[in-house]
């Protein structure tokens, strides 16, 4: 058994990984993890060739984690496909694993396809607004565009989920209340795994307790803020009234989508299209310049064969006397020079 840890960014996929982790379902290599960072200090739990693979699809695409790509996820991905079969092989040696990065969110059918059925999957649910906040201070996202950016991720996690048995997470629940939060987890997981450990209680409650949390907005807090549309509103009641365990998840019928959203999102992918323009311009002329360099750098080392053949063939103590004559010699000439413009 497999488990997908599904959610946007900043929504607490990290901690949920980590508490499945402890309840026995193997990380993988923990060589390949990221590092720990500042902004996450309990850990990201997420492995860095996976999060490049999963890059590398979006880039095809025609996208990036923070500017979806408009194109479906379907599509022929090539030699993308044997990359990532071989990443996850290579990243995971058994067939229990607890897969995490909030890039698959996006890209759960192509995973899904690839590692066939069987697996089950945690949903985390968080208020957008904690969410805006922190990508606000990790990334400067304006909050219209960060609240962008959580409706298109969950939407496609509740669209993508579909069949699957599911636990849905409030990550809020789970940091009130520790002891629920992870007799929920791990009943769900025995459920479809009969080896799930115990797990430590008291290590558990201890992570999750660790200063996990940043910022704390309620559902009211929804219905104040007037940069939050109806629709995104709608998407997380729903999204709310789906936590629980699934034996085969239903997204159901979503509300419709903001349509804003479309557009701030194709305003970023414009964007960065132009970023990496210019980069790719700049690469070239780099690539140019450091050509001519080379070319100098060749022209110089000639240059310098030559006068050290010169002075093998004659011996410095003829350079030096050939040297001397040519400066005489110019001496003599600017004399008669000044000697002519005097008259």
């Amino acid at each position: 058994m497999g488990v997908f840890v599904l959610g946007m960014h900043r929504s607490g996929t990290s901690a949920v990984t980590r508490v499945v982790n402890l309840l026995g379902v193997p990380i993988g290599r923990t060589d390949s993890l990221m590092p720990v960072q500042a902004d996450n200090p309990a850990g990201f739990w997420e492995h860095v060739g996976l999060m490049e693979v999963n890059d590398a699809i979006l880039t095809r695409l025609g996208g990036s984690w923070d500017a979806p790509p408009a194109h479906d996820t379907t599509a022929d991905l090539g030699e993308l496909r044997a990359r990532a079969q071989s990443e996850f092989a290579a990243t995971y040696d058994a067939k229990r694993w607890v897969f995490k990065d909030p890039r698959v969110s996006l890209l759960l059918p192509f995973w899904r396809d690839l590692l066939g059925d069987g697996h089950v999957a945690v949903i985390v649910v968080r208020n957008p607004l904690d969410i805006a906040v922190s990508l606000a201070r990790r990334q400067g996202f304006a909050r219209s565009y960060s609240l962008a950016l959580w409706e298109h991720y969950t939407r496609a996690v509740l669209r993508d989920a579909s069949g699957l048995p599911a636990l849905v997470v409030d990550y809020d629940a789970l940091v009130d209340d520790p002891p629920r939060g992870t007799a929920l987890l791990r009943e769900f997981l025995a459920a479809h795994d009969e080896l799930v450990a115990p797990g430590d209680v008291d290590a558990i409650d201890a992570f999750l307790a660790a200063g996990l949390r940043h910022s704390r907005h309620d559902r009211a807090a929804l219905d104040r803020d007037e940069r939050v549309t109806s629709e995104q509103r709608a998407l997380y009641d729903a999204a709310m009234w789906l936590t629980g365990a699934h034996q085969r998840f239903d997204g159901g019928t979503l509300p419709p989508e903001s349509p804003t959203t479309p557009v701030l999102l194709e305003a970023r992918r414009d964007a960065r299209s132009a970023e990496l323009l210019a980069v790719d311009a700049l690469c070239g002329q780099l690539g140019e310049a450091e050509a001519q360099l080379t070319q100098t750098t060749g022209d110089v080392a000639a240059m310098r064969g030559t006068v050290e053949a010169v002075e093998a063939a004659l011996g410095h103590r003829e350079i030096g006397r050939l040297e001397r004559t040519a400066l005489g010699a110019a001496r003599r000439a600017r004399r008669l020079q000044q000697r002519f413009t005097r008259r």
